[in-house]
């Protein structure tokens, strides 16, 4: 699939690019995103670089869709969306977030989680049936984003060893929007 922006109040999904890694790299020093994501801590510039340069491959592998989140289309990320582990023949995916700090408490992820997940569940859009999420438990932030998203908290699970969660405990929330839950914009 081709790379398709997105738009949310206040806020643009677009491309990563190459120019982006010094931002990706500062944004995740917080420790936080380091507490609460699969994003590797410590995180290195070489990470970074790495992160863009899967990105876009992963397009047109239909593998995964990422966005950088930004307040216009010129302007620095203040954050990372995206839609991993996508099965466009069982018509899922899950949806993944990240804020730098700075940007944290002004809606972004809510407002970008929303039409990421809307796209994702539009007929027009990538026309899934279902997406998923999880966080482990304790990112309270992460829940409530998930929720006013259209996305039911359905219970916890045990963290996958094989694919660790920062420094998070040994449980996860997990839980799913379909097309019948998701809100609007």
């Amino acid at each position: 699939m081709e790379f398709q922006p997105l738009s949310a109040p206040g806020l643009v999904l677009n491309q990563w690019r190459a120019e982006d890694v010094e931002d990706v790299t500062a944004a995740c020093q917080d420790p936080e995103i380091g507490r609460w994501t699969r994003v590797p801590w410590p995180y290195t510039r070489e990470h970074a670089v790495a992160f863009l340069e899967i990105v876009g491959p992963h397009w047109a592998e239909d593998s995964a869709y990422n966005w950088a989140i930004r307040r216009t289309p010129a302007g620095p990320p203040i954050g990372s969306i995206g839609l991993k582990d996508v099965n466009l023949e069982e018509g899922t995916a899950e949806v993944g977030y990240w804020i730098a700090a700075a940007a944290r408490g002004q809606g972004v992820a809510t407002a970008a989680t929303i039409a990421v997940v809307n796209w994702a569940l539009d007929p027009a859009g990538l026309g899934l049936r279902r997406v998923d999420w999880c966080a482990a438990v304790g990112n309270d932030a992460s829940r409530v984003i998930a929720e006013k998203a259209g996305i039911k908290v359905l219970g916890t699970k045990p963290i996958d060893p094989a694919a660790p969660c920062g420094q998070c405990n040994t449980e996860m929330w997990y839980g799913s929007a379909t097309a019948s839950a998701a809100p609007t914009a």
